[in-house]
């Protein structure tokens, strides 16, 4: 008596099937996190520059406070600047991420508006909504 192998029978382990389905949820996954970090790194680099385009608007407001306790009051027009490239530090540099454009208002003969606009580069390109803008009245009044 021949006995011949049931060629229905199971075999175990997994079909090329299996595996390419595996493959393909796989990097869907990897795919996800790596979209995720890249997002995380975006945001980053973003917080971080309007973190620094705030200080670079408060240290203006600070040297306006300055030239008034120094100079008097008259001398703060002296600070008015258009679309003046910045770097971090707030040192003029063409190659800088920052542009900053300080106004001074005089609204009576006792007070003065002080406006700074500092502005950065996102993703390399200068953009309206990647701004900073910060305003103050300074006043004889005492």
């Amino acid at each position: 008596m021949c006995i011949l192998s049931n060629p229905l029978k199971k075999e175990n382990g997994i079909t090329l099937v299996e595996v390419l389905f595996s493959a393909v949820i796989l990097a869907m996954v990897i795919t996800g996190i790596l979209f995720i970090f890249v997002q995380t790194l975006d945001m980053s680099k973003r917080i971080d520059h309007e973190y620094t385009a705030t200080n670079l608007a408060t240290a203006r407001m600070e040297r306006a406070r300055t030239v008034i306790e120094s100079s008097g009051f008259d001398y703060l027009t002296d600070l008015r600047e258009t679309d003046t490239i910045i770097d971090e530090t707030g040192g003029q540099n063409p190659n800088g991420e920052f542009n900053r454009s300080t106004t001074v208002t005089p609204l009576d003969t006792n007070r003065t508006q002080f406006e700074v606009v500092v502005i950065y580069k996102y993703r390399g390109n200068w953009k309206d909504n990647a701004s900073v803008t910060l305003t103050t009245i300074f006043s004889t009044i005492q």
